[in-house]
C-alpha cells in the first residue's frame, strides 16, 4: 500500500512530466482539486500537496478567488536572450546565436527523435502533420506570419518526438525568435521550395531510421539558411 507521501510523490511527477511536455498552455486554467482527485482515485490531501509543490516548482500559479493556473514557464535569462534577438533588428551577431543554438539544439533532438520513432512509429506524426500543413499553406499562398508559423512548428515537432520534456520545453522557449527568424527568410519567396525539399529529406531519413542522414539534412538545412539570411544582413547595411 502506498503511504500518503509516496502518493504525493506518484502525484506530482505524473502532472509535472505532463506539464513539461505541454500537455497544458500557459495561462490555461488547470484541472480542479476535485477533477485530480477523480482521475487519480484519492483524497484531497495528497492532491493539494502535488498541487503545493507544482506551484513551488514555478509550474503552476495559484490566483486567489480565480483557481489554479498554468505557469509561463520561461526564465528570465533565457526570454532575455530571445528579447536580444527580436530587438537587435537580427543583425549578423544575433542571427548567428540563433543559428548556432539551433544547430546545438536540433542535432540532438534530431538524433533522439529518429531513435524514439524506430521504437514508436506514431511519434512522427507531429513531424508529418507540420509539412502536410506547410505544404497546404504553399498551395494556398497563405500570409508570410501563417508560413513561418508552420515551418517552426515543424521544428518543433523534431523535439515533440523525442518524447523528452526538458528538451521540449527548451525549444518551446526559443520558438518565439524562430517565428521571427523564419518570417524574414521568407521575405524572399524563393526560399520556400528548397526549404520544404530539405524538410522532407529530415522526415524522411528519420523515419527511414537514419539519425546520421537526419542529422545530415538538418545541418544542410540549417546552414543554407543561414548563410542566405547572413547575406540579407549584409546588403541591408548602408
Amino acid at each position: 500500500m502506498q503511504t500518503a507521501m509516496s502518493t504525493t510523490q506518484a502525484i506530482t511527477t505524473e502532472l509535472e512530466r505532463e506539464l513539461l511536455l505541454g500537455r497544458f498552455q500557459p495561462g490555461d486554467r488547470f484541472l480542479s482539486e476535485h477533477a485530480l482527485c477523480a482521475r487519480f482515485g484519492v483524497s484531497r490531501t495528497p492532491v493539494r500537496e502535488a498541487l503545493k509543490r507544482l506551484e513551488a516548482a514555478g509550474l503552476l500559479v495559484a490566483r486567489h478567488g480565480s483557481g489554479t493556473f498554468v505557469a509561463d514557464r520561461s526564465h528570465d535569462r533565457v526570454s532575455a536572450a530571445i528579447h536580444r534577438f527580436s530587438s537587435t533588428g537580427r543583425d549578423a551577431v544575433a542571427l548567428t546565436e540563433l543559428m548556432e543554438t539551433r544547430l546545438i539544439l536540433e542535432t540532438g533532438a534530431v538524433w533522439a527523435a529518429t531513435e524514439a520513432v524506430a521504437g514508436n512509429p506514431a511519434a512522427a506524426k507531429p513531424i508529418a502533420e507540420a509539412l502536410g500543413q506547410m505544404d497546404a499553406l504553399l498551395a494556398r499562398q497563405s500570409s508570410l506570419r501563417a508560413l513561418a508559423g508552420a515551418d517552426a512548428a515543424f521544428h518543433h515537432a523534431l523535439a515533440l518526438a523525442t518524447g523528452n520534456p526538458l528538451t521540449i520545453a527548451i525549444h518551446q522557449a526559443v520558438l518565439p525568435a524562430l517565428r521571427d527568424y523564419i518570417i524574414g527568410a521568407y521575405q524572399d519567396s524563393s526560399q520556400f521550395t528548397p526549404s520544404q525539399r530539405e524538410h522532407r529529406a529530415i522526415h524522411h531519413a528519420i523515419t527511414a531510421g537514419d539519425p546520421a542522414q537526419a542529422v545530415a539534412a538538418l545541418h544542410a538545412h540549417l546552414r543554407r539558411s543561414m548563410a542566405g539570411a547572413l547575406s540579407k544582413t549584409q546588403e541591408a547595411k548602408p
